[in-house]
This record gives structure tokens, sequence and C-alpha cells, in this order.
């Protein structure tokens, strides 16, 4: 029977309550989030190992935090930094998706009787949509330590448009970002995204829905940014019609 592609599931553990967590669970949560690339790495391996690369993929259709109590900040960077993985693996990965829409593991909405919030996660989402359907471009993060990461990155061009998905590991400190491109130029300004609460446990209630909620953000004419302690930014800048050719 010929075979499309490879499905496996992976789920962060628990490290703390959704929302009310420690500062070293917050680190424990986003370094299992990080797991993601090696296991792609390592089943792609097996799809290699057949020499069935030239028409199988992977298929990661259940991923996400296990904890069904609320979603905040800490959320959103684990999908940020999983669907960056996605992005920079698109060779590998055919598909992947979240399971669960709505009050369940990872939701993107809570719902309660006639009321309806979007969580953390949805932004997520709506920042990374103007990936779809782009062509990949490799990211290299220069000041990323191996054991201590940073910054999680993806880039991708369409129409003209380059989009740049941006998240900072650190729940204690802002990064500062300053996009290089090499072969190409950027032409005119950025327009900028920014997703973070005051703080590493804020998150999104029924009582006050807009706790952890995208805001414009403003860039340098060098396309200078900066993320917030546990923020989520995406860059949109259009390049030089010569860097296209």
């Amino acid at each position: 029977t010929p075979v499309n592609g490879m499905s496996f599931h992976y789920y962060c553990g628990k490290a703390g309550h959704a929302v009310d967590f420690s500062k070293s669970e917050w680190y424990e949560l986003l370094q299992k989030a990080e797991r993601m690339e090696e296991l792609i790495e390592r089943h792609y391996a097996i799809v290699k190992g057949h020499s069935m690369e030239e028409r199988l993929r992977l298929v990661v259709d259940e991923w996400g935090c296990w904890h069904p109590e609320g979603s905040g900040p800490r959320d959103a960077v684990v999908a940020a930094i999983t669907l960056n993985i996605f992005n920079n693996h698109c060779d590998k990965v055919q598909m992947a998706n979240v399971a669960q829409l709505c009050n369940n593991l990872h939701s993107l909405f809570l719902t309660q009787r006639e009321n309806c919030i979007a969580t953390p996660n949805y932004y997520v989402y709506a920042m990374f949509r103007h990936h779809q359907g782009a062509t990949a471009i490799r990211t290299i993060v220069e000041d990323n330590d191996p054991l201590d990461r940073r910054v999680s990155a993806s880039a991708s061009v369409k129409d003209g448009i380059l989009t740049l998905t941006l998240a900072n590991y650190s729940c204690e400190e802002a990064v500062e970002a300053e996009p290089e491109l090499f072969g190409a130029e950027w032409s005119g300004e950025a327009t900028a995204s920014v997703l973070a609460g005051e703080c590493m446990n804020a998150h999104n209630t029924f009582e006050a829905p807009e706790q952890v909620v995208t805001k414009e953000l403003r860039v340098s004419p060098s396309h200078h940014v900066v993320i917030p302690p546990s923020g989520v930014v995406m860059m949109r800048a259009g390049l030089k019609e010569s860097s296209r050719e």
C-alpha cells in the first residue's frame, strides 16, 4: 500500500499549572517544546533510511502543551517555537496541526455558556498565517548559545514581502534583534506586531479577555526590534525588486 505520510504526536509534559508556574517551570516547558526539532530529524531519518524522501513527508497531527486548565504567554511561546521549527523543516513536514481547538489541550479558544475568548495561542496563529503559501528562507540566529537559547526564528517570502517571526525564550529579559539580509535588500519601512503580557503568568479570562493580545510595534528604519520578555514578534517588510530576481 502506498504511504504518503508518517504521523507522530508530541505534547510537552506538565511543568506546573497552565497559568500558575515558576520561572524554572517556564524554562522547563520551553526546553520540552524545543525537542520537536530532534523528533522531526529522527523521524525523517527513518524516511530517508527507506529511500522514501521523494514522496513521504511527516505529519505532526497532534502537538502542544499538556495542560487543559487554561493558556498564557508560556503556551504562546511554545506555539511560536514549534511553528518556527515546522517552518524551518518545511521540506520534511507536510502537515502539522493542533488537534484540540476549544476548551482542551493547547486551545485557541475558551468558551463558557454564551461567552467565547481567544487564548494567546490564537494570536500566535494569526501572526504566523503570513507564512502560509510562502517560500521558506533560512534563518541563522548568531547570538544563540546551544545551552541557553535566546531567540527562536523563522522567515518566508511571498509576493515580495518578507515575514519574520521571533520568540523570546526569556521570561525575565527583553532581547534586541536586528535582522540582516544576505542576497537581498530591504525596501521601505517594516511593520510589526508583538504579543506579550505584563508578566509571564498573564492570561486572558472571561472577566479580562484582552490581557494578552497583539499590539502594533514601532520598528526603526534599520528594522531593529525589541522582543519583550515572554514575547512573540511578527515583522513584515518589502524587498527590493532586484533582490527578488
